[in-house]
């Protein structure tokens, strides 16, 4: 094992950038900096899996489009990610499977559009109640009703869903 380290440290080193740094203790990294090395050794190993927890919501643009292209290598290569975010974006983009965890429990594996979807409207706040609403103006048009993709109750819809509003109102006329 030694030797192997030995054989790929200078690859780690140079894919986290850190050739200025890496004879330094590593107590006296940033987090960014911590990040870098951890992926690189990861990425380095040769793991059959490789787990990444957040990585890349620390660090520069650069070093996560770098982060982002070894991972699809991995993907072309057939290892196994298991890549852990709340990135949706990026979820979306990198997984062809997503699970969703609630409280340490599963409550969805499936395509990443729909467990996206599930956990959109999962953190969806409740619309407000009528009397809550509060109004502006002088009352000469009022919003009766507003309808999302024809549903007047439910306003959550799919991140690639088209989406069409229909606005009820009433103008009031004062002599």
């Amino acid at each position: 094992k030694k030797k192997e380290i030995k054989r790929i440290l200078p690859e780690i080193v140079e894919f986290a950038e850190l050739s200025d740094f890496i004879k330094e203790p590593v107590k006296i990294y940033s987090s960014g900096m911590y990040m870098r090395l951890g992926f690189a050794i990861a990425a380095y190993v040769n793991a059959p899996i490789l787990l990444i927890d957040e990585v890349l919501a620390v660090g520069d643009e650069h070093f996560s489009k770098k982060c982002i292209s070894k991972i699809r290598e991995f993907q072309k290569e057939g290892k196994t990610i298991v890549f852990v975010s709340h990135n949706l974006p990026l979820v979306a983009e990198l997984c062809h499977r997503v699970c969703l965890l609630e409280k340490g429990q599963v409550k969805k594996i499936g395509s990443p559009e729909e467990v996206i979807n599930i956990y959109k409207s999962s953190i969806e706040p409740e619309p407000p109640k009528a009397e809550e609403i509060l109004r502006y103006g002088d009352k000469r048009v009022s919003i009766d009703k507003i309808e999302i993709n024809g549903k007047s109750e439910n306003f959550v819809f799919n991140s690639k869903e088209e989406v069409s509003f229909n606005i009820f109102y009433k103008i009031h006329i004062f002599f």
